[in-house]
């Protein structure tokens, strides 16, 4: 149920940041989009979910380089059936309808914060491979950045075919 992949999110979410902060990853992507509005989006990637089914999860960074303020209003990753914007605090994650954004304001996605769920990723992706994102600015403005693909990069006690069960109840033992 919902419950029970919002813990998996969760979870997953946690081990995530728990993992940046054990070590460095390189910068996801050398490219710096720039609207010519002045929103720049860098650093993007999506990791691939854990398990077939499961949501992936997307970082980036954007600024607003203009001399107005902005909100972001929604994100769209090609090979994606949806993408939401969620942000974790205190050990739960909520979804995040808008983000206000004031002339030089910098917002980066990251393990353990703001970050974007991928759901229904499409099968022909692959670690090392590229999408792109797309973020939906309130006043219709739309700016694509490329955003890498990798692997997931969680705790290995998040394997769960090592017979630990997932928080749906499946063992992964048949996978």
């Amino acid at each position: 149920g919902y419950a029970d992949a919002t813990r998996y999110e969760l979870l997953v979410d946690q081990t995530l940041a728990q993992r940046v902060r054990q070590q460095s990853e390189q910068p996801a992507s050398d490219v710096v989009t720039r609207s010519q509005s002045g929103i720049e989006v860098s650093d993007g990637r999506v990791q691939l979910p854990l398990l077939p089914g499961r949501p992936g999860v997307a970082y980036f960074v954007v600024s607003n380089r203009s001399n107005k303020a902005v909100s972001l209003a929604a994100v769209a990753i090609d090979g994606a059936e949806k993408a939401e914007m969620h942000r974790t605090e205190g050990g739960s994650m909520t979804p995040v309808e808008q983000i206000a954004m004031a002339p030089g304001a910098r917002v980066k996605f990251e393990p353990g914060g703001l970050h974007v769920m991928v759901f229904n990723v499409s099968k022909e992706w692959r670690e090392h491979g590229a999408t792109n994102l797309t973020l939906i600015f309130a006043d219709g403005e739309r700016v694509t950045a490329p955003l890498r693909i990798t692997k997931f990069h969680g705790d290995p006690d998040l394997d769960y075919g090592s017979g630990k069960p997932a928080p749906d109840g499946h063992d992964g033992a048949s996978h």
